[in-house]
Parts: C-alpha cells; structure tokens; sequence
C-alpha cells in the first residue's frame, strides 16, 4: 500500500489521544483534554464461567452477566453453542468467548444479539447470528452499542443479522479484528454522534447494502479494513467530517468504494480501490483531501483549483474548479463516474476509452457558477449505464465520440449553445436526450437506439445533416418551440419517425422520411388546460413538413466514420 508510514502515524495518534489503551491489569483512557491516565473498572476482578464442567459454571450467558459486576470477566465455553440468547449488558464486563468459529450466540430473530448500554465493555471471541426481527426493529444488529463508550468489539465473526454491528450515540468505541459478513442491511453502522470511532482490520463483505456507514460523526478513523462484494458501497460517509479513511482494500461493491454525502474535511488517504471508486455527491460545498489513492491499479486523480495540467494516467478523474486541463488517453472501467468535473472552464477530454462505468463522463455545475468551453473529442463511451451527462453549461463541443451500447442516455445535455456533431450513436436507450437553447446537432449518425433524439423543453435549436434511422422512434419533441429541423434523414423507425406534445412552433424542412411523394405529416398532441385544478384536455395536431426531400442526404462521410 502506498505511503503506509504516514497512515500508521495517523493511526498512532489516535490511539494515543482518543482511544482506550490496554495493559495486563487495567484499562487506562486518554482524553485531548487531560492527557493523563485515568484507571477505570480495572479487568482484574471475578470471572465468570458459562458452560464447561467447572463447579458453579453458569448455563446461560444472561445469568452470568448479571450476577457480575463492573470490571468482571464472563468467559463462555463452547460446548454448549449455540446460546439461543439475546444478550444485554449493563455493566463494565469483559465479554469473552472461548473460539470464535465455535462459541455462538444465536438471536433467533428476536432483535439483537447482544445489547450493550454500558461504557467500558469487550466482547470478542463470538460468532454472533440472526439478530433481527421479522417485520419490526428495523435498527436490530448482531452487536449493538447503544449511548456508550470506550467499548471494544474484537476477534468476532458477525452474520446473517440485519446489521451486523450498529452503534448510536457510542463515543470513543473501537471495532477491530472482526469478520462480517452476509448481513441484511450493512456490516458496520455508525449512527449519529458515534464521534472518534476507530474501524480498523476487519473483513466486511457480502452484506446485502453496504459494507460500512458513517452518519452523523466526526473524527473517525477507517483503517485497514478488507470490504468487497457488498452490492451497494464499500463505505458510505453521510454527513460526517473529519474522519480518516487509509489503507483499506476495497474490491467490486455494488456501486462505489467510498461515497461521501455532505461530508467534509474528510482525508480519504492511500486506499486501493479494485472495480469500484470514489463518489463525493455535493463535491462543490465540501473540501476533502484526497491523496494516493488507486483505482484499478492506476491513480486517482482528484485536483481542485488547477490549471495547465495534463492527465494521462489515472484509473478516475474528479476535477473542481479546474481551468485548462487536458484529459487525454486514459482507459477508465468499472467505477461509478469515470471523469467527473464541477465547474471547470476551457478543459479537453480527448481519446479516452470508457466502459462499463455507471457514468462515463460526468459534467456538474456549483450555481451559479457553471462550466464553460469544454471540448469533449474522439472518446470511445461503451456499455456504461450513462454515456456523457453534462449539467448545466455554456458552449460545450462534443465531435467525433463512438457512443455504444450504453444502457441509458448515449448524450444527456442541458444549456446553451452546445455544439454536438459527427459523432456515432448507436444501440443505446436514447441517442441524444437535450435540453436548453441556441444548440446546433448536426452530422451525427443515431441508429438503432430507443429514442434517437429527445428533446425537452429545447428553443432556437437547429438540428440539421443528422442521419436518424432504425431507432424505435426517431424525434420527440416535447414542449419545445421555434427550432429549425432540416435536410435530416429520419426514416425505418420501429413506431414513430417524428413525434411532439405542446410543439407545434417548430419548423421542419427538406428532412428524408423515405415518402415517394408529398408533404410529410407529423402527428402529435395539444394538452389544454381548460382551469388549473382539473386535468387537461388532450387535441390531436399534426404539423407539416411541407416539402421533404425525395433521396437521403449522404451524411456517411468518411470524417465520421
């Protein structure tokens, strides 16, 4: 991994100024504040046995715990496993099993497995299971810590619970050495004000959400942790800050690595992310540091208020704020967004190969500022779910792109005076789906998609020398008026060549529709609104292409090809 020195340094500072550390004879707590060695509930007292064949040894883990007292010991044998019981501990014990793959806790489905409302207390050595309950408790866990502190969870195996551990309102509470897995919602779940909450060297996989989220808390650390296969994402940061995510090897989860929801001064730090990356939703109101992580054996590139630069080997680019920056001859495959970029100006995404991404090329915007003069040029966009979306901005070229097989959107674009031409749309849901004014769509070739051009709410438009057939449908039109739609080839669709609802101040001229003679007559429909309580009244119009050309236009040139 790289750089895991400076990692480890962040680490030991934590440990040393927020955790508990752990002797022979006590546990000691070391605060900002005070910096001194506290001694509370020193585990030197009873112990407690449940099961073996020892005089006196208890059969239930519940009676032991509660003929204990603070800085007691319970220590469980596995011969009696599983322990059909739901667990609760009010005292400051150490919880100890004595094999973890064969001394089980098993909740029945009766909500959780073990339920802990005490500071100071340890629990390890334990494979704890089915802690949920059908059709209520939705916050049920296998472990759950509730409005407690300076707890250890360590050396457990944790599965098939709804959670596998959840923590509300538990400070100072560290997580280590544990296996979770096949959970039914997430493995770890730290919910609201769980603050300087330590995650380290756990296996978090195959559970049926995410692997770990973090809501509400701050100065956190995430450390070291294996989490892969989780279907949604790997961690999930929501409305958190100041937490440290390092060293952690995150593999082939749902949708992203490490996703960030409001989330601010986080240091997301030498992490290797393998088909997966990273999402930072918001990434315009927050500042994050972002440094050597990898994504797919190559860098993730995450630059804020560049300029002059040129990217050329990256595994994901996120850029903000960002002037004059050449993106160019990457490889970008399976991550969420593969070039993402928020209020940049005068950038170039050139040559570059995207696929099986969930967004190929994302364009966002911080309003009221906006992205100007982008130039996205000659990039292959294959089999993502969206091919390029760009949000709101002002002059934007998108030429000579091979969009394919994208399971949405080939093109989603919103703005002004785009420029989109020469580009090769083929086989996806929608060719080009295009809002905003003052564009020019010209020269591209859109076939065999769902809908080859949408077009919402689009003014002054001019569409023109498009070769639009054998989609589904050609053109939809709705709610869009006074654009110029000529010398187009638009035949051979599957339902309608042309289609529009409310449109009807468009002009259509000298387009190919394959009609051997006569005008062209394009069908739609009128909504009237006759009060603005009751639905609306629904005319069929139709409008007129008056004089359609005879032969198809040669927009196969050998440029675009």
């Amino acid at each position: 991994m790289i750089n895991k020195k400076l990692s480890k340094a962040y680490l030991i500072i934590i440990f040393l100024f927020l955790i508990p550390t752990i002797n022979a004879n006590n546990i000691y707590y070391v605060t900002e504040t005070s910096k001194e060695s506290i001694s509370i509930y020193p585990i030197n007292g009873i112990t407690f046995y449940v099961g073996g064949d020892g005089l006196g040894n208890f059969s239930k883990i519940q009676e032991a715990i509660e003929n204990s007292s603070d800085g007691d010991t319970v220590f469980v044998y596995e011969d009696l496993s599983p322990y059909n019981e739901n667990i609760e501990i009010t005292k400051s014990i150490h919880l100890e099993g004595e094999n973890k793959q064969t001394t089980i806790i098993d909740g029945q489905g009766n909500g959780d497995t073990v339920y802990c409302e005490a500071d100071n207390v340890q629990i390890h050595g334990f494979t704890i299971n089915n802690g949920y309950k059908p059709g209520g408790n939705w916050w049920a866990a296998g472990i759950q810590l509730y409005i407690c502190n300076f707890c250890i969870i360590f050396d457990n195996i944790l599965i098939d619970n709804f959670y596998g551990i959840r923590l509300y309102g538990a400070e100072n509470c560290t997580i280590t050495n544990n296996t979770i897995n096949s959970n039914k919602n997430m493995g770890i779940w730290l919910h609201s004000l769980c603050h300087y909450s330590v995650i380290t060297n756990n296996i978090i996989e195959n559970n049926v959400v995410s692997g770990i989220k973090i809501e509400g808390a701050f100065n956190c650390l995430v450390d070291e942790n294996t989490i892969r296969y989780n279907p949604w994402d790997g961690i999930r940061l929501d409305r958190s800050a100041h937490t440290i995510i390092s060293n952690n090897e995150i593999t082939e989860n749902g949708y992203n690595a490490i996703v960030a929801r409001l989330s601010y001064e986080n240091t997301i730090i030498n992490n290797n992310f393998t088909k997966n990356g990273l999402l930072i939703s918001q990434v315009y109101l927050v500042n994050n540091t972002v440094k050597n992580n990898i994504v797919n054996g190559k860098p993730l590139v995450y630059l804020t208020d560049g300029s002059d630069k040129i990217i050329d080997n990256a595994g994901q680019v996120i850029l903000l704020r960002c002037n004059r920056i050449t993106v160019k001859n990457l490889n970008i495959s399976n991550i969420f967004y593969g070039i993402q970029t928020y209020t940049c100006n005068d950038c170039v995404i050139t040559n570059n190969t995207l696929k099986n991404n969930f967004e190929g090329i994302y364009i966002g915007y911080d309003y009221p500022e906006i992205s100007k003069n982008l130039k996205i040029t000659k990039n292959e966009i294959v089999e993502n779910k969206n091919g390029i979306f760009l949000g709101y901005c002002v002059n934007a070229e998108l030429t000579e792109n091979t969009i394919k097989n994208n399971l949405r959107s080939a093109i989603n674009v919103s703005g002004k005076k785009h420029k989109i031409s020469k580009n090769i749309i083929v086989s996806n849901s929608e060719g080009i789906y295009i809002r905003g004014s003052k564009h020019i769509i010209t020269k591209n070739i859109i076939e065999e998609n769902k809908q080859g051009i949408f077009a919402d709410r689009l003014t002054y438009c001019f569409i023109s020398g498009n070769d639009i057939k054998n989609n589904e449908n050609g053109m939809y039109l709705f709610d869009s008026q006074k654009n110029i739609i000529s010398k187009n080839n638009i035949f051979n669709s599957n339902y309608n060549d042309a289609f529009f609802i409310d449109s009807l101040k468009n002009i259509w001229r000298k387009n190919y529709w394959n009609k051997p003679f006569g005008p062209k007559i394009i069908f739609g429909l009128k909504y009237y609104y006759p009060s603005i309580w009751g639905p609306p009244n629904i005319i069929s119009v139709f409008w007129f292409d008056f004089r359609p050309a005879r032969k198809p236009y040669n927009i196969r040139t050998s440029e675009i090809i």
